[in-house]
Formats: structure tokens, C-alpha cells, sequence
């Protein structure tokens, strides 16, 4: 029916989900930016910040849910000391990896050179929890996440038994063993938009961590090699772990929700 001439337009509200704009503004900027917009055209809004699993995650829980943050000393993606937050809902932790190993942590993108080792001492944290959850994305790392498990204590060698301790990722090519017990973490579930083969990840999101075109191939094959250092290994400890999903064959699985 035609609203009768003079009375103002009712508008239904508009639900803002919103996810960040990568090093332009966050969920919640953006939510706020679109309502202040409609707010000139009196449209009421209802603002519902989104995460990909990456930056700003914990931020757009706390908009949903009472979380409680401690702070835990680590790493950033180059090595340098600075402080991340873990967010705890009850028993469950809540780890998001950019937070230690983001992009938006260093000024000048050097993808070879960064580590996901910052991301060990958070999930050593979280050890206590019912449960921990690990949103994963906007990180700088394309290390394949070898230097997180050397935080966690495990020993990559190479052929002659030899431990690897250079950037993870320039050691991934020469890693031809991984030694020392799983660590003893929670039940884990993990929150991404996207599932990438470990071996794809340099042609999937090495360019946009810094990467240049000849590099990707050696770090494509690399990380093939280490996905099957990967698999020898959960293959040693008993763990159930997916080849396909690690060498570029079909595989089919369930991406975690949390909310």
C-alpha cells in the first residue's frame, strides 16, 4: 500500500554485520561508520560486528558476550616482545592468532622472516580451559606454523639430527624430522572463512603478507615437504590427522563455529 502524501517514511531496522576492513578500519568502526550514514536518513540500525577469525576477533565476541581478558607476554611476527591478550568466556579460551602474529604488527612485510612462534605462549596459557578456541587469519606468517610448535617445545631436525633454529619459514625446505611429545592442550576448535591445503598457502596468501612471484614456488614446495613431516609425525604420536587436507587432495571437513 502507498504511504499516504506527508507522512514520513517508516524504515524497518537495518542489521549491520560487518567484518574489518584489513589496515582501514575495524568491525566495529565500520558498524559505527554505517550507522552514523543512516542515521542522516533516520533508518534505525542494529549493529552486529563480524570476524573472519582474524584481527579484531576478541573484539567483536565482547560486543556479544562478557569476556575476560589476561594479558600474556609473547612474541610478535618478527620476534619482538610485546603483550597479547587471551579472552577467557567462563572455562573456554579464546586465542586469536593476529593478535600476537598479525600483519597490521609490522610495518615492512617480510613473510621469510616472520614466525608464528608468538602464537605458543597464548595456547600455553590456554592449557588450563574446558576448551580453547583459536580464530586463525591476518596473521604475517607463512611458516606453516612450524615455529609455534618449536615454542610449544617440539624439535624440527634436519636429515642428520641436526635442531633447525633459523626463521621458520627458511628452514621449512630442510625440516626432515619433528621430535618431542604433542603438547598437552585442551579440545581445540579452530574459526576461519576459508580452507587452504598447507601446501597452497604461498600461492593463496603469500602475496598479501609480502611474498614476491619467484619466492612462491620454493616455499610452495617447502611446505609440501613439510606437510609430510607433518603427517609422519601425527602418524608417530597416534593423531588422527587429515593428509588430504595437508597435500592438495580432496577433503572434505567442518569449519568450527563458536557463536
Amino acid at each position: 500500500m502507498d504511504r499516504p502524501t506527508g507522512q514520513p517514511a517508516v524504515h524497518r531496522p537495518v542489521l549491520l554485520a560487518l567484518d574489518s576492513y584489513g589496515g582501514t578500519m575495524t568491525a566495529t568502526q565500520a558498524c559505527h561508520l554505517a550507522a552514523d550514514r543512516l542515521a542522516h536518513h533516520r533508518v534505525p540500525t542494529r549493529a552486529h560486528p563480524m570476524s573472519d577469525g582474524g584481527e579484531g576477533l576478541l573484539d567483536c565476541l565482547a560486543a556479544h558476550r562478557p569476556l575476560r581478558r589476561q594479558p600474556v607476554p609473547t612474541t610478535d611476527p618478527l620476534g619482538r616482545p610485546r603483550t597479547a591478550a587471551l579472552a577467557w568466556d567462563g572455562e573456554v579460551a579464546v586465542v586469536e592468532s593476529a593478535e600476537a602474529v598479525g600483519l597490521h604488527h609490522v610495518h615492512r612485510r617480510r613473510p621469510l622472516d616472520a614466525t608464528s612462534a608468538g602464537l605458543g605462549p597464548l595456547l600455553e596459557a590456554a592449557a588450563g580451559a574446558r576448551r580453547v578456541v583459536v580464530g586463525l587469519g591476518g596473521s604475517a606468517t607463512v611458516d606453516g606454523g612450524l615455529g609455534m610448535l618449536q615454542a610449544l617445545g617440539l624439535r624440527a631436525e634436519d636429515r642428520r639430527g641436526r635442531p633447525l633454529v633459523g626463521a621458520p619459514a627458511r628452514e621449512l625446505g630442510r625440516v626432515a624430522r619433528l621430535v618431542g611429545p604433542p603438547p598437552a592442550l585442551p579440545p581445540g576448535t579452530t574459526l576461519a572463512d576459508v580452507v587452504t591445503p598447507i601446501a597452497a598457502a604461498a600461492a593463496t596468501f603469500g602475496p598479501q603478507k609480502g611474498l614476491g612471484p619467484a619466492e612462491i614456488a620454493p616455499l610452495t614446495e617447502a611446505l609440501r615437504r613439510w606437510a609430510e613431516v607433518l603427517c609422519a609425525y601425527a602418524a608417530r604420536q597416534g593423531i588422527n590427522l587429515d593428509p588430504a587436507l595437508l597435500l592438495l587432495q580432496s577433503s572434505e571437513i567442518t569449519l568450527g563455529k563458536y557463536l
